[in-house]
């Protein structure tokens, strides 16, 4: 049996990542002026880098909605890269292989094609995809962002909880089965309850959508409306 050459792996393995193929994840050697993930989680200045940046990209008139904004964004995308593969081909990038740029809105999270790796969900369960990840990674992440306005728990939570269901139902909408997703994303809240207060996922038409119950202000800058997960629309 021929063995596989690691270039081939790293291959399947990116292909297996990026379920979502929209913008503002790409797979690559983070460029030298990205963010370290692991330095978001350390330091409160790194942070606010990313802060001031969607504050000055989206003309927010709120500073407390670049917070969220920054969270949500960065939360998304780190799902994107994590859970969702997780979830349906148990493959994730680590978060010490992550690496945001800082330009414009949410930057763009960059993934070191090194740290691609699968895992057996039996050992990588939810409950470490918890403590790794939402808990651990965007946990210290939000807790960075503590000293800026609007950072409540219960707010931060939601931004978090955004991004995993968003992640969830955007990989649905790219053609997904949604069975996989669904069942992980319970197997999550079994394992962090405060994740299910933060929205709901369903399915709607053969498809996932996800509706959160914590606003992150978008719709306070100019021009912009809710977004489609907005909690202030009519159900």
């Amino acid at each position: 049996m021929r063995e596989t050459d690691p270039r081939e792996r790293a291959a399947v393995n990116t292909d297996l990542l990026l379920v979502d193929q929209g913008p503002g994840v790409r797979v690559g050697v983070p460029p030298q002026h990205a963010i370290p993930c692991l330095e978001l989680e350390r330091s409160v200045d790194r942070v606010r880098e990313l802060i001031d940046a969607e504050f000055t990209a989206s003309r927010h008139r709120v500073r407390a909605a670049a917070v969220r904004t920054t969270l949500s964004v960065h939360a998304l995308r780190i799902c994107r890269v994590t859970v969702v593969p997780w979830a349906l081909h148990g493959v994730l990038a680590a978060p010490a292989g992550c690496a945001v740029t800082v330009d414009g809105h949410g930057g763009e999270l960059c993934v070191d094609p090194d740290m691609i790796i699968p895992v057996n969900r039996n050992d990588f369960g939810a409950a470490r995809m918890v403590r790794r990840v939402l808990e651990g990674h965007l946990g210290a992440v939000a807790e960075r962002m503590s000293g800026e306005p609007g950072t409540a728990r219960r707010a931060m939570e939601g931004q978090i909880g955004f991004g995993v269901g968003s992640a969830m139902a955007r990989a649905s909408r790219a053609g997904a089965p949604f069975g996989p997703l669904l069942a992980g994303y319970r197997r999550l809240v079994e394992h962090a309850p405060w994740l299910g207060a933060t929205g709901s996922l369903h399915v709607v038409e053969g498809r996932l959508e996800f509706r959160r119950t914590c606003c992150c202000l978008w719709w306070t800058a100019p021009d912009e409306e809710e977004c489609t997960t907005c909690p202030r629309r009519r159900r």
